[in-house]
């Protein structure tokens, strides 16, 4: 089913999916030659009209001969550009320290000067997302457990941190990681712990033998900066990406080996041995040799972080568990499994096949049924769950101590008010209690948030690039997408995907696109439209679109400038949208007609607007409605009613949930051939046969 129309197997046809599809052209100005968008680092997203002109690479070059200067006579926005934060700067600052310390080395091992040691060309860590977010226990384990006070949610930071490296006068995206952070208040069993959730980079580092050193010292530096925060342990699943599925960087190098299970835990482990002889990391263990060794322990001691292994495998478990009846033989029935998916069946019913593949590594039988299956698939491959414990065990027990005598103030100080309210005395010892002192949260971040539309997610960003064909393959397409990420990071009201004109192939920004309603993705231009036609009726669709002045100078010609206003103009944004938001809150819940808020009656004829607007109908969007329809995507981000009345509230969540389901099953195939993988080797071993190569996939 798709949609409303329902299709036939036999309708559709297998296809391999290794078309290649004709990179976009752009004509010189001057010379009259065609060259590859990719190639000569063109923005099309600027290209509003024929009158917009465009010099190729050699033109330009020729031009700067004739003037006898070769020197750039303008930049784009740069790497560098991005305001910095304390984490990325702190992260930066280490690198090149160890950058330095490597530089030393060299000179002294090879017996040269340090001026004359080869140094990598100039790189930039900056942070491009930094928000609040709501991670949801999900339906099964909260049934299960929510009855002995398991909480609903976790509060956690989300973070994005990226790597540019100037190769060849342009800065290239590198490096991607992002975090989760769950503060002081967070609450057990999450409280103080961070999460690196998911890593990815492209071989591109110049040069090549610092590449490793300088991806490892982030982590590193990252983990120093948290520890300095008060946080107290840091939580890795080292997994690497299936055969053609990507992390954050879309279509990496043929020519990058994607490391197996074996190399990528010893690459973690090497950085955290590190970490230790510098005293950032206490000690290193994994997650089964934690939380498994206690005999009596319940899942709800396991830390709850966002797409870790076994969240997903506790909620089939817990599944199974509930639909197993027991029959008068003895033995189990399972009911019928309906919802389940091909994938998820597959893999329940080999895991019951072949149960004397993967068992409890120790051979210790826990009392919880959940905990005792979920060590029967983690034990045999607990080497892939890194724990670093940034500080020692007492500290960890002392936060969850004072979190708890925390909670208990705050209770007292409310339930104080509520007896003063009433007329009541409290009792002295209430007093005593709600009178005391808490400590400030070292670990609350003192930033302001960041939102970035592309990189909310890493599944967003991710989409972008593949609806986009913004490719990380080679690297003058690495130059190319990272020109672009740096547009969009630059214009945030940039639209993220265009329509493509079918008779001159170039993206449709302003006017409008004419629909055939007869062939199917047929569109066109409005100077093809006029200049070529089409024998079939065409709808007019219009196209919003904004200005060289808008997006920051004819071809960048103003870049230089407009980027020391870059930081002032970002936090001006954020306390405008932070005013527009309260603003729609109370406009939406206002019911008087005569409010004399003149903004509260704006508000309201902005709302109305986009529910009758005439460009929303035909598919596309006017200047007014871009607006609003940004800050209602906020407000979806952090509504959590469940009829909330805010208009569209309940249509862009669902799109928000299509995305994570979308990474829920990425997540359900990672863990379907991590644990086939090491089934097989478990077999192989117990059979005196050979484990699994190390190019299967």
């Amino acid at each position: 089913r798709v949609g409303e129309h329902v299709l036939s197997k036999r309708d559709l046809v297998r296809k391999k999916n290794d078309e290649v599809q004709e990179e976009p052209w752009v004509e010189c100005t001057d010379c009259s030659r065609w060259a590859h968008q990719a190639c000569s680092l063109f923005n099309a997203r600027r290209n509003f009209n024929e009158d917009v002109p465009f010099s190729c690479p050699d033109c330009i070059l020729a031009k700067r001969r004739s003037i006898g200067n070769m020197a750039p006579t303008a930049r784009k926005l740069g790497g560098k550009d991005i305001p910095h934060t304390s984490m990325s700067k702190f992260i930066e600052e280490k690198v090149l320290q160890k950058l330095m310390k490597c530089y030393s080395e060299t000179a002294k091992a090879e017996g040269i000067q340090l001026l004359n040691v080869v140094k990598a060309n100039p790189i930039h860590i900056k942070v491009v997302s930094n928000q609040e977010v709501t991670h949801v226990v999900k339906q099964n384990f909260a049934k299960r457990f929510g009855q002995k006070g398991y909480p609903t949610e976790f509060q956690a930071r989300s973070k994005c941190l990226l790597l540019f490296q100037e190769l060849d006068g342009v800065d290239v995206l590198l490096f991607g990681m992002y975090v989760y952070e769950y503060g002081h208040n967070c609450g057990s069993p999450n409280q103080r712990r961070v999460y690196v959730s998911y890593l990815d980079s492209v071989h591109y580092f110049r040069p090549r033998q610092y590449r490793t050193i300088v991806y490892k010292e982030i982590i590193v530096a990252y983990l120093e900066y948290v520890k300095k925060r008060g946080f107290h342990t840091a939580h890795i699943w080292a997994c690497p990406p299936l055969k053609g599925d990507d992390y954050i960087l879309y279509c990496h190098p043929e020519d990058q080996k994607t490391p197996k299970d074996d190399r990528l835990q010893n690459w973690y482990l090497t950085l955290l041995e590190d970490a230790k002889e510098r005293g950032i990391v206490e000690c290193i263990s994994n997650l089964y040799d934690e939380f498994w060794s206690d005999l009596n322990s319940e899942p709800t001691c396991l830390p709850y972080l966002e797409g870790d292994y076994w969240i997903g495998e506790a909620e089939h478990i817990i599944k199974d568990l509930e639909n197993q009846v027991p029959n008068t033989g003895g033995q189990t029935l399972g009911r019928k499994q309906g919802g389940l998916s091909k994938m998820r069946k597959k893999g329940a019913n080999s895991r019951k096949r072949d149960s004397k593949g993967i068992s409890n590594v120790d051979g210790k039988c826990h009392k919880n049924p959940v905990m005792h299956r979920l060590g029967e698939i983690i034990g045999p491959m607990k080497s892939s769950f890194i724990v670093a414990h940034l500080r020692d065990r007492t500290f960890a027990q002392a936060m969850k101590e004072r979190h708890a005598e925390e909670v208990s103030i705050n209770l007292a100080k409310v339930r104080c008010t509520q007896m003063t309210a009433a007329g009541r005395v409290p009792d002295p010892t209430l007093q005593a209690l709600a009178q005391k002192p808490i400590a400030q949260d070292e670990t609350l971040d003192t930033e302001e948030s960041l939102f970035s539309e592309i990189f909310d997610t890493r599944q967003t960003f991710l989409n972008l690039c593949q609806g986009n064909h913004y490719q990380f393959d080679q690297l003058r397409r690495a130059k190319h997408s990272s020109m672009m990420v740096l547009y969009f990071l630059s214009t945030p009201g940039a639209p993220k995907f265009l329509s493509t004109c079918s008779r001159c192939n170039r993206e449709i920004l302003t006017g409008s696109r004419f629909l055939c309603r007869s062939c199917e993705g047929f569109e066109l231009c409005s100077d093809c439209y006029q200049r070529v036609g089409h024998p079939h009726e065409l709808r007019p669709v219009p196209v919003g679109g904004k200005t060289d002045k808008q997006v920051g100078g004819k071809n960048g010609a103003n870049a230089e400038a407009g980027s020391s206003k870059i930081d002032s103009q970002r936090k001006e944004r954020q306390f405008s949208i932070n005013l527009h938001m309260q603003l729609l809150t109370h406009a939406n819940a206002c019911s008087d007609t005569n409010c004399p808020s003149t903004n509260c009656n704006r508000m309201k004829e902005l709302l109305n607007h986009v529910a009758t607007c005439p460009s929303r109908v035909r598919g596309a969007q006017c200047s007014s409605c871009k607006r609003i329809v940004l800050l209602l995507k906020l407000h979806a981000r952090q509504c959590k009613k469940e009829n909330c009345l805010m208009p569209h509230c309940m249509t862009m969540r669902q799109n928000m949930r299509a995305v994570l389901e979308q990474q829920q099953q990425m997540d359900d195939r990672r863990r379907q051939h991590m644990y086939e993988w090491y089934r097989e080797r478990a077999q192989a071993a117990n059979s005196g046969g050979m484990a699994p190569s190390e190019n299967s996939t």
